[in-house]
């Protein structure tokens, strides 16, 4: 069935700090003492990258020390006990980062210096410093539009807020939204936003779609909070702006005629026929699994919850998820996802902090007793309070279960 949902149609106006900035004059004084003030926030300290080896014996460290030396090749020699470059490259490190027995040495040596071997709780130290990343101080010159244009905005907001009181005011009068936005002392001109077919979830209704508009939960409460034909209150949303609503009208919810909604039902006949279609390979592809299986690809380690960030979210969204965790057919299966079909097969499942899988069939089953209590009992509270009854919960039960 196609229906255009239930809606509203809305102007209104904000308020931001940037509509001040024409008002605002930043003293190039206080941009110095601002700059002054953080100075140590702009300064960067050294950096050094060096590769290191440790040892727990004494006469190793000295044996692969002295071996580098005649070399002049540390790599080359970590390669030779088993270490790969990345294994022992220390990157961009901070003097405080490191012990007091390492710190002193690394940072008073120079590139491609090699140290003896260094004594610390963890072993015998190897080390060739490979780089340097001298300390340095970001100058005024590079900060200076952006902490004008932090002064400027702190300054534009105080302004704003100054003024939230003469808007309050203008509202409580009965002023238009017109003639708000035309009054000569609330900063720059400003524009009546007109926004139709606005949903109860903040989605807008157009060409029988919805489509978000990324509007914050306090502006869409404003909005179905406000009576028709009345102007909200002054609504303060994120980043220090203000808006004022006026409801125009609201659309009722009610079911649309075949000849406003051809073209989506003909969209949505195609994306059914892509869908029936792409079933059809998906079996397709079951059927004849060795002809496929190099178009493949293996991920491991698929968790309820908590997945790593590398996993496709496109795919592997909380909902595939959970249905991927509740299939238990073995071989390859399919499901139908959003954009398309995901054929797979489940060819390893393991549990973590659980010794026993007959544990886990225990829990679950002991939350699903759990979980069916809850909802009897909710069931016959319900029951009671509509009809001023008393149940006899084992009644209840026996005749339900029969």
């Amino acid at each position: 069935i196609y229906f255009s949902p239930k809606s509203r149609e809305i102007n209104y106006i904000e308020f931001k700090p940037s509509d001040f900035f024409e008002n605002i004059k930043v003293k190039d004084e206080d941009i110095k003492n601002l700059y002054s003030e953080r100075k140590n926030l702009y300064f960067k300290p050294e950096e050094r990258n060096y590769y290191q080896v440790i040892f727990k014996d004494k006469e190793k460290s000295n044996k692969f020390y002295n071996e580098v030396k005649l070399s002049n090749d540390f790599i080359t020699s970590a390669k030779k006990i088993d270490y790969k470059e990345s294994d022992i490259l220390i990157s961009k490190i901070k003097k405080e980062q490191l012990p007091k027995e390492l710190s002193a040495k690394i940072f008073s040596s120079e590139v491609n210096q090699i140290l003896e071997p260094i004594k610390t709780s963890f072993g015998y130290h190897v080390i060739m410093i490979s780089k340097i990343f001298p300390s340095k101080t970001t100058s005024l010159k590079n900060v200076y539009n952006e902490l004008q244009n932090e002064i400027k905005t702190d300054l534009a907001t105080e302004t704003l807020f100054e003024k939230i009181d003469d808007i309050n005011d203008k509202v409580f009068s009965g002023a238009t939204l017109n003639e708000i936005v035309n009054s000569k002392n609330l900063g720059q001109k400003r524009n009546i936003i007109k926004l139709k077919n606005l949903t109860e979830k903040g989605l807008l209704f157009e060409n029988n779609e919805y489509k978000s508009l990324g509007l914050e939960k306090r502006f869409i409460d404003a909005i179905w909070n406000t009576e028709v034909d009345e102007i909200s209150d002054l609504i303060e949303l994120e980043n220090d702006k203000f808006i004022l609503i006026h409801v125009v009208k609201e659309n009722t919810k009610k079911l649309l005629e075949f000849d406003d909604v051809e073209s989506k039902v003909v969209k949505d006949l195609l994306n059914n026929k892509k869908l029936i279609l792409s079933v059809k390979k998906a079996r397709e592809i079951i059927r004849n699994e060795k002809k496929y299986s190099k178009k493949f690809i293996k991920v491991t380690g698929v968790k309820k919850f908590d997945n790593s960030t590398t996993l496709n979210k496109e795919i592997f969204n909380d909902k595939t998820i959970l249905k991927l965790h509740q299939q238990g057919k073995k071989g390859l299966n399919y499901l139908e996802l959003k954009n398309g079909i995901l054929i797979f097969e489940i060819t390893n499942a393991y549990f973590t902090k659980v010794k026993d899988r007959n544990d886990v069939k225990k829990i679950n089953i002991k939350f699903s007793n759990s979980f069916n209590e809850d909802i009897k009992t909710a069931f016959f509270i319900n029951l009671e309070n509509k009809h001023n009854l008393k149940s006899n919960f084992k009644s209840f039960e026996k005749m339900i279960k029969n």
